[in-house]
This record gives structure tokens, C-alpha cells and sequence, in this order.
């Protein structure tokens, strides 16, 4: 091992010149370590700056958040108060509307009620009344021929005219400007072709008595068989409903016919078909005037054993 004496020597050999050059980097280094320091110190700074204003503008977020969500929170409760009114309302329109459709069914049934009524009080204030068609009428046609025509038809029946009573002997309806006049009827007579036209008007029969009405509607089939007045049909004289509810009434009766059924009649306001009786609003499908014909293979319901 080198001793002490051999390294006083190598010192000595060095000399003062490299010490300085050791304490000169010493000091470079400690200048960039201070260097170093200064820039980490004023990074932290510059952070902590940014952090401190990020954190403040994500608490003005926050704040500004957290009263839109009051707002927000304050509208929603105003909209469920709004809801729970309208909610209510609409309760109450409901018990209304439930309310008043109730006491418009009970006053439909009052209406039609108090309409059977007074079309049943018409129909029987017009029961000594008749009705006359197919009869011929001619322009110039005056009330005595009409009352003549009546009496013709009355006598047909086996009746005796002047032994009946009369209200009135009127056409019913508007009169046709295509009448025929006396002079064409009188041509037609004579083997002249008529010229077209349309069907006379009705003849309204008021009676005095009821007995003499319903001893002419008794006998009203008899003039089917009677030459020159098997084209007169009588009928009585009904209310506008009435009558309409007759004349569907007819028209499936004819339907009926049609089909061979014999056993079909008119009652009322009642069509019965064999044992089975239907009012005008259920009339069945095959009994309507556009229903399809039955085939000669197939059996109508009606007359179904």
C-alpha cells in the first residue's frame, strides 16, 4: 500500500491550478441546480395558478348549474301543478260528459216516446180516411167527377154510395202538367196510342163515419176480380213515417211473393212470414228489395220447415 508520503507527492505534483477548475464546475453545477430549481418553482406556480382558475371556473359552472336545476326544479313543479289541475279538470269534464250523455239517452227515449206518440195519435185522427190509387185523372178533371170516380168504385165493392157519408172527395198531391185531357182519354177510348205520362195522383177519402171506411177497406181485395178496377188499389191514410215504414213493408211483402212464399201478410207494422214476424229495421237479407235471387236448389229461411 502506497503510504502517506507517496501521496503528499502526487498532491504536490497536481498543484493549485486543479483546485480551481474543481471548485469552477462545483459552481456550474450548483448554477444549474439553482437554474433548474427556479424554472421547477415558477412551473409549480404557473400550475397552481391554472389550477386555482380552473377550479374557480368549474365552481361558477357549477353554480350557474346548480341554478339552472333550481330553475328547472321550479318549472317541473309548476308543470305538475298545471298537470294535477288539468287531471282534475278533465275528472270533472268526464263526470259532466258522463253526466250529460246519461240525460241525453233519457232524453232520446223521452223524444221518441213522445214521437210514437203523437205518429200514433196521427194515425188514429186519419182512421176514417182512405186512400184511392190507380184511379184516372185528366187535366180538366173538376172535385164532382172525382167524387163520381170514388162512387164508381164503391158501388164495384158492392157498397151503396149514397148511403155513406163524406168528409171530403179530394187528389192528394201536386197535379202534373203532363195530365192527360178529356180529349186524349176520349182518343185513347177510341184506339189512339195514350201519351206517356205519369201515375195519377192518390184520391183522399174522408169519411163521417168509421164503419163506412172499414166496410170499403173490408172489401178492398174484391176489386182484384172486377174488369175495370182490378188496377185500383185502396189504402189507408198514414203519417209520413208511418207510411214510410208500410211502403218497406210492401216491398218485402212483394219480395216474398217472388219467392213462391206463400204464407206472408202485413200487420200493423209487422211483416209475418210463415211463423216468423219481423218489424221494418230487421227485416231478413233475402226478404230486402236488392238481395240477390235464391237458386231453385237452395230454399229461402222462411219457408225452411
Amino acid at each position: 500500500m502506497p503510504d502517506k508520503k507517496d501521496k503528499k507527492e502526487k498532491k504536490r505534483a497536481r498543484g493549485p491550478s486543479s483546485d480551481g477548475d474543481d471548485i469552477a464546475e462545483e459552481d456550474r453545477l450548483l448554477e444549474k441546480l439553482t437554474c433548474m430549481e427556479t424554472r421547477i418553482e415558477n412551473g409549480f406556480t404557473k400550475i397552481g395558478e391554472e389550477m386555482a382558475a380552473l377550479n374557480q371556473e368549474m365552481k361558477q359552472e357549477f353554480l350557474t348549474i346548480r341554478d339552472e336545476l333550481c330553475d328547472l326544479k321550479k318549472s317541473l313543479e309548476g308543470a305538475w301543478t298545471e298537470i294535477r289541475s288539468l287531471q282534475e279538470e278533465n275528472k270533472s269534464l268526464k263526470e259532466q260528459m258522463s253526466s250529460s250523455l246519461k240525460e241525453n239517452v233519457k232524453l232520446n227515449q223521452e223524444v221518441n216516446t213522445l214521437k210514437d206518440r203523437i205518429i200514433k195519435q196521427e194515425d188514429y185522427s186519419r182512421r176514417e180516411n182512405l186512400r184511392f190509387y190507380n184511379i184516372d185523372e185528366n187535366q180538366e178533371e173538376s172535385t164532382e167527377q172525382c167524387i163520381v170516380k170514388i162512387k164508381d168504385v164503391i158501388t164495384a165493392l158492392g157498397l151503396n154510395p149514397n148511403e155513406i157519408r163524406f168528409h171530403a172527395i179530394h187528389r192528394s198531391g201536386k197535379r202534373k202538367d203532363n195530365m192527360p185531357s178529356s180529349s186524349d182519354l176520349n182518343s185513347n177510348v177510341s184506339g189512339e196510342e195514350q201519351p206517356p205520362r205519369d201515375r195519377p195522383r192518390p184520391i183522399l177519402v174522408r169519411f163521417v163515419s168509421r164503419m163506412d171506411a172499414d166496410a170499403v177497406w173490408q172489401r178492398k181485395k174484391d176489386l182484384t176480380k172486377m174488369p175495370g178496377f182490378s188496377s185500383v188499389f185502396i189504402d189507408k191514410d198514414l203519417s209520413a213515417e208511418s207510411a214510410a215504414i208500410r211502403g218497406k213493408l210492401r216491398a218485402a211483402f212483394r219480395k216474398a211473393k217472388e219467392l213462391n212464399i206463400t204464407r206472408v201478410f202485413i200487420k200493423g207494422n209487422k211483416l209475418f212470414v210463415n211463423s216468423n214476424s219481423y218489424e221494418v229495421d230487421k227485416l231478413p237479407d233475402y226478404l230486402l228489395p236488392n238481395s240477390r235471387p235464391i237458386n231453385r236448389n237452395e230454399q229461402s229461411p222462411a219457408a225452411a220447415p
